[in-house]
């Protein structure tokens, strides 16, 4: 008998073989770690998914979507190429970059598949796209010179003839701002592909494998057929049949119901779940999306392509549920559901209360009335709008975290990149207890969506003098009502029943929202009120324009940091009122910042809270600590939090306690520890999502998620964020699971392995090497053909624990070590 390979050497034996070896290496891992890894009815994949008899569906899209959709999907796809369903396939490609690095000084023409045009050749004729495939069945030449045929072989070609290598760094030449130049025929293909021979398909990362490459490539020779009819029109339909028709027409009934009261509401249910994916009770695994249709059921929805939810519809519509065809990935996935309970819950806030006698007009459609949320809804009790709200507060924060303003540095830096978010108890908020303060606050609410992209209109500086008029009046009048201020009732504590806080993580250029309290005390805290939740969905969501110009979307940037600054303030009203200042300049630090924040933003409060404080011991611990133990219970604080204690981070890092294999999961989890929550120079020498994948014999891979939080003295500027990060203060959160969209690299150990790979975190430093050395250890870099098998064995992993959340994870930062 053949003595035991142990893994890691099997592993690097599998890794420096040649080429062909690679893609034999591939299929092992395919084959093994995957069908492991992946939960029960989920494909080795690990992408839930149903056969549908058609060999598109079946065979095609899956591949499409596990190896390409994870760059080519949303918004920021490259070339807005969406390979996430047929429609976006043979939609093509652009030039049109929606996250125009220049300027954009007027408001492009939106280009959202599905609803701006209904067949590719309207895309290519109108919308200025072009055709990656040629569906040319008797034709098998016009498909081999296709961009994706061509570009799929020459990528090939090039991994074969470069085999990768562990011992050495990935060769990435070029950098991804070169995918999104886009040759749209042979002939800048040609250029594009002799200025960088090595940028092939998958752009960057391995081959997808033999039996992959040549499905695809087969499938492209023979004209590259979609969906049948039949097999489209079930696609398109609930899969259970009659039972799901008519669960989807009680929500349709019941949003079209004629009467004032409803009218109204649902048009504000409708503003604030048309970019929600809906799970609708009786339906399970599929998602629907919202919409206005000039048609009523049973008839075929005609959606009406507006480009916010509130424009004008153009006449009579239909409220209808759509169901979502493509794959679902997780950047854009914000789920609400749909059941008995909460069509019952709807009924109670809004149709069975009180709106008083006064006459019910219809809604408006003037847009100085309907991009002003509270002027636009005013006849709708302001406890049963806020109430809607936080009955699911993480699907309204989520919407505007995977929304489609916040993408890029200069849209999020407005946040800090760890924080967490508190409510104002319904009871304690003027704005829903005195209706005569919300009517004589509302036309101060008004924000700079009303200017949409008119430049004089959209102007910043009036919007922020009406808001500066707004926080005076909110002091005059919560002085008056509550002249001895707050204690910790001001604090939502979730009705007893749910969640009350929540944590945003900023990824850089993208975010995170996770329900408690994860990782250590954030240096700040928000609590928003009514006025804040709803301006900050109208101003980043249903009023953001993403096709705007940099007037519109300025403007909306701005505004915001006005909200964040207005919800901080909250939380700070429940300090001792002498720290304060100290305590809001610490946010603030820096001349700048403070001036501006003098200018911008006074600190208005002067009122002294009713929370008693220890002396001697931080102000701000103190609070959250008090929140989260003495206000919230434990079925409204959210999941717990088994890798941080809700402490400050601690200034030191701390090596790993044990030395030696870890045998299980606690001694795992006892070594990783030692790097969430602490400062250390280790912190800046990693990406701001790791995701970590633990190898078990005979047992389901564990996987955890290292959140980089850098520290910044201020967030007072757009554009000048990288002068004021606070380096020496950068943390590391540490999860189980998945936290964020975009793994920015992933490491790869067997169990055994925990206490060397937490000791070589630790003792990362920049110039040495040692990051280096821990990549060539456990690192799955681009082209390493085991990020395919990670990548799968992650996202059995998400589809096991998280259902109904999961979704495709994006490459598309992938770093380049």
């Amino acid at each position: 008998m053949l003595p035991a390979i142990p893994a890691r050497l099997l592993s690097l034996l599998l890794i420096v073989c040649s080429a062909a070896c690679g893609e034999a290496r591939f299929e092992v891992e395919l084959a093994g770690r995957g069908k492991a890894d992946a939960p029960g009815g989920v494909d080795p994949r690990g992408i839930p998914r149903r056969l549908h008899g058609d060999e598109y569906l079946d065979k095609i899209q899956p591949v499409l979507s596990q190896r390409c959709a994870v760059c080519h999907s949303c918004y920021t796809a490259p070339c807005q190429l969406k390979l996430t369903s047929y429609d976006g396939l043979a939609r093509g490609a652009t030039k049109k970059q929606i996250y125009d690095p220049n300027i954009r000084w007027t408001a492009m023409a939106p280009t959202r598949l599905h609803v701006d045009a209904r067949s590719p050749g309207e895309w290519q004729q109108k919308k200025g796209f072009f055709p990656i495939v040629h569906h040319a069945a008797a034709n098998a030449a016009a498909n081999m010179q296709s961009l994706l045929y061509r570009l799929m072989k020459h990528g090939r070609e090039a991994q074969l003839a470069r085999p990768f290598s562990a011992a050495e760094p990935t060769m990435f030449v070029g950098d991804a701002a070169k995918s999104r130049e886009c040759p749209k025929d042979g002939a800048e293909l040609d250029a594009y592909l002799a200025d960088l021979p090595e940028q092939g398909m998958p752009f960057g990362c391995p081959s997808i494998g033999t039996a992959d490459h040549e499905l695809i490539m087969d499938w492209l020779r023979r004209g590259a057929p979609g969906p049948g009819a039949a097999a489209l029109a079930a696609l398109h339909a609930p899969s259970t049949g009659a039972a799901g028709l008519a669960a989807l027409r009680v929500w349709e009934d019941f949003l079209n119901d004629p009467s004032p009261k409803m009218r109204l509401t649902a048009r504000y249910l409708y503003e604030h779940l048309f970019l929600a994916e809906l799970l609708v009770e009786g339906i399970p695994g599929e998602y629907y999306r919202l919409v206005r249709s000039r048609t009523a059921a049973p008839l075929p929805v005609d959606e009406i392509a507006t480009v916010l939810p509130y424009d004008a519809p153009g006449g009579a519509f239909s409220y209808r549920l759509v169901k979502l065809v493509d794959t679902i990935v997780h950047k854009t996935h914000t789920v609400y559901r749909l059941d008995s309970t909460r069509l019952a819950r709807l009924r109670e806030l809004f149709i069975d209360s009180d709106w008083g006698p006064a006459p019910i007009d219809p809604p408006s459609a003037d847009n100085k009335v309907a991009a002003n949320p509270f002027v636009a809804f005013a006849r709708i009790p302001a406890r049963a709008r806020y109430q809607f709200l936080l009955d699911d507060g993480l699907t309204a924060i989520m919407t505007f975290i995977n929304g489609p303003v916040c993408y890029g540095q200069s849209a999020l830096n407005v946040i800090r990149d760890h924080f967490l978010v508190f409510f104002v108890d319904p009871d304690q908020d003027l704005s829903v207890i005195d209706p005569g303060f919300l009517a004589e606050a509302a036309p101060h609410l008004e924000m700079p969506i009303t200017g949409r992209s008119d430049i004089g209109s959209s102007w910043y500086l009036p919007y922020k003098l009406k808001q500066l008029d707004y926080t005076r009046l909110r002091e005059e009048r919560y002085a008056a009502r509550y002249p001895a201020g707050h204690g910790l009732e001001l604090v939502w504590d979730g009705d007893g029943q749910r969640t009350a806080v929540f944590t945003v993580y900023r990824h850089f250029d993208n975010g995170s929202v996770l329900p408690g309290a994860v990782g250590e005390i954030p240096k700040t805290v928000l609590l928003v009120d009514y006025p804040i939740l709803e301006r900050i969905h109208y101003d980043l969501v249903a009023g953001f324009d993403v096709f705007g110009n940099v007037f519109h979307q300025l403007a909306s940037r701005q505004y915001m940091d006005n909200l964040r600054v207005e919800a901080e303030d909250n939380f700070l009203g429940l300090l001792p009122r002498a720290i304060r200042p100290e305590v809001r300049a610490s946010w603030n630090e820096g001349l700048p910042a403070a001036l501006k924040m003098g200018l911008e933003n006074p600190l208005r409060s002067d009122r002294e809270t009713r929370v008693p404080f220890a002396p001697g011991a931080p102000a701000v611990p103190q609070l959250v600590q008090r929140l989260m133990n003495e206000r919230l219970s434990s079925a409204t604080r959210g999941p717990s939090d088994p890798m941080h204690a809700l402490a400050p981070a601690q200034s030191v890092a701390r090596p790993p306690s044990a030395v030696g294999p870890t045998r299980d999961q606690a001694e795992l989890e006892a070594a990783l520890r030692a790097v969430a929550g602490v400062h250390g120079e280790f912190v800046r020498e990693l990406p701001e999502v790791t995701s970590i994948r633990v190898l078990r014999d005979g047992q389901p891979s564990l996987f955890y998620t290292l959140a980089r939080n850098r520290e910044h003295h201020n967030v007072s500027f757009i554009l000048l964020e990288q002068y004021f990060f606070d380096e020496e203060h950068d943390t590391l959160n540490l999860m189980r699971g998945f936290c964020g969209s975009y793994p920015n690299f992933f490491f790869e150990l067997e169990l055994e392995d925990g206490q060397d790979f937490a000791r070589r975190l630790l003792e990362l430093r920049a110039g040495d090497g040692s990051l280096e050395e821990l990549v060539s250890l456990y690192g799955v870099r681009r082209r390493d053909p085991r990020l395919w098998s990670t990548l799968d064995a992650a996202h059995g992993a998400f589809y096991r624990d998280r259902p109904d959340e999961a979704g495709l994870l994006d490459l598309s930062r992938y770093a380049n070590y």
